[in-house]
């Protein structure tokens, strides 16, 4: 899950708040607040940076095991698939 790539749904409108990230899901009138470790993660999507290195800065910054970030970070990414905030990308 980590290594595919993801984009945001073209419904969907992402917005930093004051470190925090807020999405809007149009179609769905869905509002959506992500904490600052969310935001780092939605961040990495936007930008198109590996979803590995983020798990890396997590380990670092909040000192928490690989295994504990990686299931973390795939909770997120499985929840905002299903809510379709994002997508995956083809290869």
């Amino acid at each position: 899950m980590l290594s595919k790539k993801y984009k945001l749904h073209e419904n969907a409108r992402h917005r930093r708040l004051d470190g925090k990230s807020v999405i809007i899901h149009q179609s769905n009138n869905e509002v959506l607040g992500l904490n600052e470790t969310g935001s780092a993660v939605m961040e990495a999507i936007l930008n198109g940076q590996p979803l590995l290195d983020v798990v890396d800065n997590l380990v670092k910054t909040y000192q928490c095991t690989k295994e504990q970030a990686t299931s973390d970070v795939e909770a997120l990414i499985g929840n905002l698939l299903s809510s379709q905030i994002i997508l995956e990308e083809a290869a």
